[in-house]
């Protein structure tokens, strides 16, 4: 595969420095609405000797003059092609002046696009060459000043990264303003935003005393929605410097939000850029979720401006240090705002629903590949999620301490440099003493990490042996890296609940109810002493490793994890492990089984707690959906897991009614309330249990449900209410329309959830892209409706292939004016390999009508092929 292609771990890939540094370039832009007129002065430098060329990238570029220091270019020094320039024979230093037209590109594009009547750039990874003839890769970091000059009529606001140094009137009564940015980026990170826009207005003080002038800038329709992205921005700046000391820099944060911005949201220094989906939240609007992921999202992109920025990565191929070390200070971020049991939980359900099947797939990668053919379909789980757990991991091995002298030690060396992924384990290991020459097999290592986990216990010595047996294992041929070096964070609970000490039997000092030890090698067993009482074991406490562990825990000893571990991750996935296990019990046995019993009585025991713990509770009795129910059988068919859950929950139903009906109508008053969370999970729990088997009554409480103010509750309502028959959800549906119509982010809800619910889902997307608020080229609408589809196991697995059909549809018609969106879709298949023959069969029939397309883009094609390729789907 394209993306793994095969290298010997631990191999230092083939890396060569650019021959040819830019330390400063000043731009001046002359923006119309359909094509822009550039000037650019490249002030260059020589950086490695035996390189004779300077090699500029340049797509879509039409070069009109081309002047070196002051001369003009004679044909026989300066190269064209559509691929850029190349100037032959360069000095060592000097100044390269060039003139030339751009067009203007659609909403899907990279580079200067539109976006209604705005201009606004989109860059990351290559975009920057159709803005400007540069040596267009992340290694090349440059100060930048550009000036942007406009009709005032048509583009009022002119916005640039940077400080606005000069702003005025030119003779022939355009605008003009001059943005200056002093510090070093990569090109990828240059911006601009030219429009009308309305904006919110406020201001920052930096621990030094610097105040910072923020500006949220959106359509006037879009800005009361932007107060709560707001007040996130400035909770991850006085965050950022609680936690790792990183002051921001600059005297202007400028955020502009537009629908449909195709780089979804985007850290360029200074002014950072947003679909309106990752930025607009309100109760009103926006799901508890979504207001999370919209306050995750906020403070990922600001994080960026030093562990990306000002910090950047060496190659496309060491996307994992950027993305990774700022998903893992996104994620403590929202350990704060959220709660740390909370943000936990969250991260560990996106790692095993999302990342791990991934890793477990066709388009499985190392989190450094050695190769990547299209720096796009980089962006991928793997890099991001999987990153930032090899980088938790490092912290958790090194301790509190020591991890922020490695972070200190980090910002201030590479301060303005770019950095291989590599790079953070050598200042760890001179900063905090740690020998990571195993651990370093992480970022090189494709595929999933599996343990398996055996024990005894000798009540004689009150001794507990565990053996863990790790492997990677990955469908693709990548070479197995060895034995790799996991933390495994272990507690031990008694049999009435209680928490037991204990320490390693090669250790002295204090007994301890937790511990970290480490697994090096592909056997290894650990002797734990001190125990008061037989053990059940609570292994790799808050997912301290990504791993998929198999254990010997029976129903039994996971109804004591589900109610008494201290560790709230694993007391959560002791809870969902055997809800999995009961509706996989039920589909294969039939009602009344074991392990079916053992989850009702958790159920009702924990449906007790409710008034003390809603949150938790409606964390763990939480139904898990199709996705995660299919980590139970890898073979199994999603609508008989999803028909045997159902058949599970209405044979427990008539037993909890009245109580769920207690319940969910305690908890509504807290529903309502800012704080009430967790009351809105529980109420949510109770609602779809009591769906399962409904009464008149639980549908009258559902529709009432359906008026409530808050999106989260109402989104909860209609999700059961299209679940339940077809009346039901044709009026449910009309009613939430009627509502939510004059308002695009609520509106998406309504899309949403017909997409998300059982195997009708498919054809009711068929429905909607056919409706008159659904249009291709509005890129929000339509992640709306297809995100929420291809997570849908029985609607897009459906057995018949309509799913397939359908995704395929929707990558051909995205390819030519959005193909990144079109590979974000195509990503999905690679899932289909976990299925029977019958699935694998249409899914691969739908790619080779993909591929047989004529003028596929290159991620599109790439990505297709890669999945035929790695032979999962053949049958």
């Amino acid at each position: 595969m394209t993306l793994s292609a095969a290298a010997e771990p631990g191999a230092e890939d083939a890396y060569a420095p650019p021959p040819f540094e830019i330390p400063h370039a000043s731009l001046w832009i002359d923006l119309q609405r359909d094509v822009a007129r550039v000037r650019a002065e490249l002030r260059f430098r020589r950086a490695r000797v035996g390189v004779t060329d300077l090699v500029l990238d340049g797509v879509g570029l039409r070069l009109a003059e081309a002047r070196l220091d002051g001369q003009v270019l004679a044909d026989d020094r300066l190269t064209h092609s559509s691929h850029g320039l190349v100037l032959a024979a360069a000095p060592d230093e000097g100044v390269l002046a060039l003139d030339y037209e751009l067009t203007v590109g659609s909403a899907g594009q990279e580079g200067l696009i539109r976006l209604g009547e705005a201009l606004i750039t989109h860059c990351e990874p290559e975009g920057f060459r159709r803005i400007c003839y540069f040596p267009d890769r992340p290694d090349v970091m440059t100060a930048f000043r550009c000036t942007l000059a406009a009709d005032p009529e048509a583009f009022p606001d002119l916005l640039c990264n940077g400080a606005l140094v000069e702003a005025g009137e030119l003779p022939d009564g355009r605008r003009y303003a001059v943005w200056d940015d002093p510090r070093p980026k990569a090109s990828y990170l240059f911006a601009l935003a030219a429009g009308r826009f309305d904006k919110l207005e406020d201001r920052f003080v930096t621990r030094s005393g610097r105040g910072v002038r923020l500006g949220i800038h959106a359509r006037s329709q879009d800005l009361p929605w932007c107060r709560h992205g707001l007040a996130i921005l400035k909770q991850a700046m006085a965050w950022d410097e609680r936690a790792y000391g990183r002051e921001y820099d600059l005297d202007d944060l400028n955020v502009v939000v537009l629908p449909s911005y195709p780089g979804g949201a985007m850290e360029n220094r200074g002014l950072n850029l947003y679909a309106t989906e990752f930025f607009l939240a309100d109760p009103a609007i926006s799901t508890d979720e979504q207001m999370r992921r919209v306050s995750a999202v906020i403070g990922h992109e600001y994080f960026h401006n030093w562990t990306g920025n000002r910090v950047g990565c060496r190659s496309w191929l060491d996307l994992g240090l950027k993305e990774g070390f700022t998903v893992l200070r996104q994620q403590q971020f929202m350990a704060d705002l959220a709660g740390a049991d909370e943000a936990r939980i969250d991260d560990v359900i996106q790692l095993r629903e999302v990342q791990f099947p991934e890793d477990d797939g066709p388009l499985a990668h190392a989190p450094r590949p050695a190769a990547a053919a299209v720096p796009s379909n980089l962006y991928s789980r793997t890099i991001y999620d999987k990153s930032a757990e090899i980088i938790r991991m490092l912290a958790t091995l090194a301790g509190p301490a020591a991890s922020r002298r490695i972070s200190d030690a980090f910002f201030a060396r590479l301060d303005g440099r770019a950095a291989a992924f590599e790079t953070l384990f050598d200042i760890a290991e001179e900063v905090a003493g740690l020998d990571l020459a195993q651990f370093r097999r992480w970022i090189r290592a494709v595929g999933g990490f599996h343990v398996t986990a055996a024990w005894t216990w000798d009540p004689a010595s009150k001794r507990f042996s565990l053996t863990l047996e790790q492997s990677v294992r990955t469908v693709t041929d990548h070479p197995n890296p060895g034995p790799l070096l996991a933390p495994v964070r272990v507690g031990m609970v008694g049999p009435g609940g209680q928490a037991l000490a204990f320490r390693s039997a090669d250790q002295s000092g204090p007994l301890a109810t937790e511990q970290v030890l480490e697994l090096r090698e592909g056997r290894q067993t650990f002797v734990l002493e001190g125990l008061a009482a037989p053990p059940v074991p609570s292994l790799f406490r808050g997912l301290s490793s990504p791993v998929r562990l198999t254990t010997a825990l029976d129903p039994g000893e996971l109804a004591i994890l589900a109610r008494y571990d201290g560790d709230p991750t694993n007391r959560w996935d002791a809870a969902q492990t055997l809800a999995r296990r009961a509706v996989s019990e039920r589909l294969r046995l039939g009602p009344g089984g074991h392990i079916q019993l053992v989850w009702r009585d958790l159920f009702d025991d924990l449906l007790a707690q409710a008034a003390e713990a809603p949150g938790a509770v409606g964390r763990a009795l939480t139904p898990p959906d199709d996705r995660a129910l299919g980590l139970e059988l890898s073979d199994a068919d999603p609508e008989a897991l999803a028909q045997a859950q159902h058949a599970l929950a209405a044979e427990m139903t008539p037993r909890v009614r009245d109580r769920l009906r207690a319940v969910h109508a305690r908890l509504a008053g807290a529903a309502v309330t800012d704080e009430g969370v967790g009351a809105r999970r529980l109420r949510a729990v109770c609602l779809w249990q009591l769906m399962q088997a409904p009464e008149p009554q639980d549908l009258a409480r559902c529709r009432s449900q359906l008026d409530s103010p808050r999106m989260a509750e109402a989104c909860a309502a209609l999700s059961q209410l299209v679940a339940c028959d077809a009346e039901a959800a044709k009026a449910a549906l009309a009613v939430a329309f009627e509502r939510w119509r004059a308002v695009p982010q609520a509106l998406d809800q309504w899309f949403a959830i017909q997409a998300t619910v059982g195997p009708q889902a498919a054809d009711r997307v068929e429905a909607l892209i056919g409706h008159s608020d659904y249009r291709l080229d509005n890129a929000t609408r339509v992640k709306a409706v297809f995100d929420a589809f291809v997570l849908n196991m029985r609607g897009f697995h459906r057995a018949d292939g309509a799913g397939y059909r359908i995704v395929a549809r929707i990558v051909v018609a995205l390819n030519p004016g959005n193909p990144r969106l079109a590979a974000r879709f195509l990503k999905a298949f690679g899932d289909c390999e976990r299925f029977d023959a019958a699935r694998r069969a249409h899914a691969n029939e739908a790619l080779i009508g993909i591929l047989a397309q004529p003028g596929l883009a290159k991620p599109v094609e790439s990505l297709a092929r890669d999945l035929l390729s790695a032979g999962s789907l053949a049958v």
